[in-house]
């Protein structure tokens, strides 16, 4: 009985003597997270392509190795689909993770911050003229707070929109503040938001043509432009799409037609701001705020 005692003691100690004993040791847990297999949906055509220089890869065949951040987009509505991750594996856009892309979201969202800031500071825009952009701006950021805060991995498809909404914000700030600073979209030239979706435009032309839908989408959100002029300028840029349909021949505009192009762009642009301004001018004569 004595020595069952004396080793019961013996054993208490041990375990009592156990945790400092291993005081020094890092006990790491370890996850594996696992990305969803994705498989390329039959019945359509695809291409694979290059978002930063708007380059066309190739077709898409379940053969082909696609590079690593490439995009999958479906050949005749231009819709992204997937990416690739650094191993090569296809992944659905609505499972890609796009931590970078909310990081570039909230430095942009900052530099155009600054921006309007530096100019109210030296006097080159006023406050009233800069609201609508510092507003959505705001947007922007309540939205990154959202997606931060809904816990789990905030996905592409989630993330793309905010990107591509400070594209346009960058494009109509810099006329505004009249600066010669610009920024490198965050998803590519080519790569727009419409309707909540993806997509990839064929041409230069056809991304310009989406940047200023949205742009003209924005004003008339804001109450600076009418349905009547919405519906003219968005007939105006039918009019480009038909005349760059027209006058390509073998994949390729003459310069006097990329001439005639840009001249229409130009001439588009200007309308919009000749439809602001007049809007403005009739809202401030009835005593509404101009913004």
């Amino acid at each position: 009985m004595k020595r069952l005692e004396t080793l019961f003691a013996a054993a208490l100690a041990t375990v009592i003597v156990a945790p400092s004993a291993m005081a020094d040791t890092t006990v790491v847990e370890t996850r594996t997270v696992t990305t969803p297999a994705f498989t390329v949906p039959a019945g359509s055509s695809y291409m694979v392509v290059d978002p930063l220089t708007g380059k066309l890869f190739g077709d898409y065949t379940t053969s082909v190795k696609v590079p690593a951040g490439h995009y999958i987009a479906d050949r005749t509505s231009g819709k992204v689909i997937a990416t690739t991750d650094v191993n090569g594996n296809i992944v659905s856009i609505s499972t890609a993770p796009a931590a970078n892309v909310l990081v570039q979201v909230a430095e942009r969202r900052a530099a155009l911050q600054q921006q309007i800031a530096d100019a109210i500071a030296r006097n080159t825009v006023t406050a009233t003229e800069i609201t609508p952009l510092r507003a959505a701006l705001e947007q922007v950021a309540a939205q990154e707070v959202v997606l931060r805060q809904s816990g789990g991995a905030v996905t592409f498809a989630q993330a793309a929109p905010l990107a591509y909404r400070l594209n346009v914000i960058g494009s109509q700030l810099t006329p505004v503040i009249k600066t010669s600073t610009t920024y490198s979209p965050i998803l590519g030239d080519r790569v727009y938001v419409q309707g909540g979706q993806v997509l990839f435009a064929t041409t230069d032309y056809a991304a310009r043509r989406a940047l200023l839908d949205q742009r003209i989408q924005f004003e008339y959100d804001a109450g600076r432009l009418t349905n009547d002029q919405v519906k003219e300028l968005r007939s105006d840029l039918s009019r480009v799409a038909s005349l760059e349909a027209r006058k390509k021949r073998d994949g390729t505009l003459s310069s006097s037609n990329i001439r005639s192009i840009e001249k229409r762009f130009s001439e588009l642009t200007a309308d919009m701001q000749d439809n602001i301004s007049s809007t403005n001018r009739r809202r401030a004569n009835i005593g509404l705020k101009v913004e």
